[in-house]
């Protein structure tokens, strides 16, 4: 984290300037697995209606550069965030506390693998292997 409006929150899903993202330095879990589902619902919903959407995602390599993979449609994760909510959210809460922090939301993000967008990782997280295998997408 940095100060000054400088970046809160470093994946690349999440706007990353302080003003847009108007975040506290912690949220209770069940106000952010609500807020995750939100997001993202009202993001792919945005993107289905996008005519001119590219077909790539920026991805966040170990290195710390970025690059870019083949977009899959995410829409399929939003029932996995919204009925497991509680999964991701006591994933990311490391310390149990009951809040999530933005340093446990950046450690959570740092985890993704390669080629994988956050919402596909917090399936991933709420329903595990079976996501892979249902689906198989990767």
């Amino acid at each position: 984290m940095e100060g000054n409006g400088k970046i809160y929150c470093s994946h690349s899903h999440i706007p990353s300037n302080k003003s847009h993202q108007s975040w506290i330095f912690c949220v209770e879990n069940k106000f952010f697995s609500s807020a995750l589902f939100e997001y993202f619902r009202d993001r792919i919903s945005a993107s289905k209606n996008d005519a001119n959407e590219v077909a790539t995602v920026p991805t966040d390599k170990p290195d710390g550069t970025s690059s870019t993979v083949q977009k899959l449609d995410d829409g399929w994760t939003l029932e996995y965030i919204a009925n497991f909510g509680n999964r991701i959210t006591a994933a990311i809460d490391c310390d149990n506390s009951g809040f999530v922090r933005i340093s446990e939301a950046n450690t959570f993000t740092k985890q993704i693998p390669q080629g994988w967008t956050l919402p596909q990782w917090c399936a991933y997280t709420a329903a595990g292997s079976w996501v892979v295998f249902h689906f198989d997408f990767f």
